[in-house]
């Protein structure tokens, strides 16, 4: 879970985990089969969850945290992601590609939050959130 998106971000339910994951799984080992791999076969959240039967409110960060475990557990490998959406690599240069631009986005946001933890020392040592 992650603080201040709790809503969104809590752990797979048992339905998620016994219904949607495993849909989910069969869904990308039948695209895998069928040879719809690469980023010419991009498939968005929406289009996965309608596939699985995911309902539809919220199902964006639920989707993610879906596609989060099977990577994760790496129950499907090779599932990239990109600006069209995820897709299963075809040959080893989309996956390093893919696995360059995540750690492109945690360099990113490693930034952001040592520029954060330079605000919280300056204002901690100013003073500027202390009461009147």
């Amino acid at each position: 879970m992650i603080s201040g998106f709790e809503d969104f971000t809590y752990e797979l339910t048992e339905e998620e985990r016994g219904v949607f994951l495993p849909r989910l799984v069969e869904h990308l080992d039948l695209v895998k089969k069928q040879g719809n791999t690469g980023p010419s076969h991009s498939m968005t959240n929406k289009d996965l969850a309608v596939a699985i039967g995911l309902p539809d409110t919220g199902s964006g960060p639920r989707m993610r945290k879906l596609i989060h475990a099977v990577r994760v557990e790496r129950l499907v490998t090779a599932l990239c992601s990109g600006a069209s959406g995820y897709y299963l690599a075809e040959n080893l240069q989309q996956l390093e590609y893919c696995l360059l631009s995540i750690r492109q986005r945690i360099r990113s946001i490693a930034e952001v939050a040592s520029a954060l933890a330079e605000d919280c020392e300056a204002f901690a040592q100013k003073g500027l959130f202390d009461e009147p």
